[in-house]
Parts: C-alpha cells; structure tokens; sequence
C-alpha cells in the first residue's frame, strides 16, 4: 500500500506540501485482483486518476500477443517499456492507415516484442 517518500523532489518545494504517494509493489502488487483485465493476455493497473487536471496514469501488462480494440487519446500518450524489449512498426502502421480508413481521426500503431 501506499508509504511516503522521504526525500523531496525539490528544496524549493513549500513547507505545507502533502508528501509524495509512492507504492512500492505497482509492477507486482501482492494483490492479483489490482490488475483489471482488458482482453485475452492484457491488464490494466490504475495508479492515478487525476479528475481535476484531466490525467491518468497506469501499467500495463500484456502476456500474449493480441490487438488492442480501437480507442482514442484525448491528450498525449507517454509510453515507457518496464520489462523486455518493445518496437515500433512505423511503415506497416502507415501502410495499414491507408488501407483501412477506420481510423481518420488517428492511426494504427504496430508493435512487435522485440527478442
């Protein structure tokens, strides 16, 4: 569960500020059930939802080789691989782009488990 963080970002941080929420277990929570499942071989694990600023920020975690049903992003997508290798098919992304005009408002992205 969640502890504090005893060092600080930033001296410069105020004095009043709330203590940083860190949770030791986020990528291996002893509890299996924090993990909500997305699709065959997919998972989802919340650890923000920040309704006031319009953010969220979670894990996820894939197991098998799968597609991700069609969604949108309505802000920036930071992505960051925790554990193995992962790479991006740029040209057959595009090239799926413009066979398949389902996806006007944004694009296919391919990625393959890079070994």
């Amino acid at each position: 569960m969640p502890d504090t963080v005893t060092t600080r970002y930033s001296a410069l941080a105020p004095q009043d500020m709330l203590d940083e929420i860190f949770l030791k277990d986020a990528r291996e929570p002893q509890d299996e059930r924090l993990w909500v499942p997305s699709g065959p071989g997919r998972w989802n694990r919340p650890l923000c939802l920040n309704v006031s600023q319009g953010y969220w920020v979670h894990l996820i975690k894939v197991t098998q080789a799968g597609v991700v049903s069609r969604h949108r992003h309505p802000a920036p997508v930071h992505g960051f691989v925790l554990e193995g290798r992962w790479r991006y098919l740029e040209q057959r992304s595009l090239d799926l782009g413009k066979k398949d005009r389902s996806s006007i408002y944004g694009g296919f992205h391919i990625y393959e488990y890079a070994r």
